[in-house]
């Protein structure tokens, strides 16, 4: 029953996106008017897998359909590259792997990922190989935000991997999964108090420029990515199973509180004083610990800090 409902709600909001919005990011629904900020096609991206998951075969076939036919990159300008990454080639991926599971492996759509993979690897092109945060899909010129006083943001750097190692498995070109990999070697290689990454890093320098450590916004999935790359690459690389155990056990040591009431957690971290505070985004970290716990020196520790972050959020 609770599954019919999820799917009822998600049908009824993919029905008015292709009523009112159908090509753009998104759908604005009190204007009743589609809305961009890539210019991709996001939802469209986005939503396949999950027509898949809920057996819309028809559904996921027009999506396919207007990807091959419609979705173009050489005439767009500046985009995120991280919301590019896991938006636009993380969706045609997983969209791929599940056209073969469902009539036929769909060759236009890897295409479709190689091209846009192929534009966001210019990226890569700084001094250390970690990406620039705005990369444009036609000329290939990359930029990092004035805002940020010129540095990459974690998030940004460290949730790419699964993406573009998927695109080197699935094309057999082992190139784009080598530059995302030398960005988690480099992350593993800086100075880390307790494990921990900070916040923002210099793209020329390769230094970490803060001492401000967060599992929400822009800091948050950089240090899930690491169990997850751990596991997708087969659970071999013991230097990535060794970084994230470090890294969460840091979280556990210094980051993780109970509030008066006796909920779990998990506070931010600057200059070795906790924060008092967790964005809705930190939820995540429940799961992550759940998912690591049966691989970890004390699973009982990791399984009780996720289950009570998971009964917080």
């Amino acid at each position: 029953v609770r599954r019919d409902e999820v799917k009822k709600a998600f049908m009824h909001s993919w029905e008015g996106y292709k009523k009112f919005a159908w090509g753009t990011d998104e759908l604005m629904p009190q204007a009743r008017t589609g809305h961009n900020w890539l210019g991709l096609g996001g939802t469209i991206v986005d939503s396949m897998s999950t027509l898949a998951i809920m057996g819309e075969l028809e559904e996921f076939k027009k999506c396919a359909d207007w990807v091959k036919t419609n979705l173009h990159f050489e005439n767009k300008g500046d985009v995120s590259f991280f919301e590019t990454t896991i938006r636009i080639l993380g969706g045609l991926l997983s969209a791929y792997e599940f056209s073969c599971d469902l009539y036929a492996c769909d060759q236009g759509l890897l295409d479709k990922a190689k091209d846009i993979g192929d534009r966001l690897s210019k990226a890569f092109n700084t001094p250390t190989g970690l990406p620039y945060a705005t990369i444009n899909l036609q000329s290939g010129r990359g930029s990092t935000p004035g805002w940020t006083g010129g540095s990459a943001i974690l998030a940004e750097v460290g949730t790419i991997q699964l993406e573009f190692a998927a695109l080197s498995r699935y094309t057999k070109d082992k190139q784009y999964d080598e530059r995302v990999m030398k960005v988690l070697h480099h992350l593993d290689k800086q100075p880390k108090p307790n494990g921990l990454m900070p916040l923002y890093i210099d793209v020329n320098s390769g230094s970490f420029t803060s001492q401000h450590v967060s599992l929400g916004a822009m800091g948050d999935s950089a240090f899930e990515y690491l169990l997850k790359v751990w596991i997708h690459r087969g659970m071999k690389d013991d230097w990535i199973k060794k970084f994230y155990y470090s890294s969460a056990s840091g979280i556990m040591q210094h980051m993780v509180k109970s509030s008066k009431q006796g909920l779990t957690y998990v506070a931010e971290y600057k200059s070795g004083q906790a924060i008092h505070k967790m964005d809705h985004l930190a939820c995540f970290v429940g799961g992550m610990f759940i998912l690591g716990a049966p691989f970890a020196d004390k699973p009982e520790e990791h399984l009780k800090v996720g289950k009570g972050i998971g009964e917080t959020c």
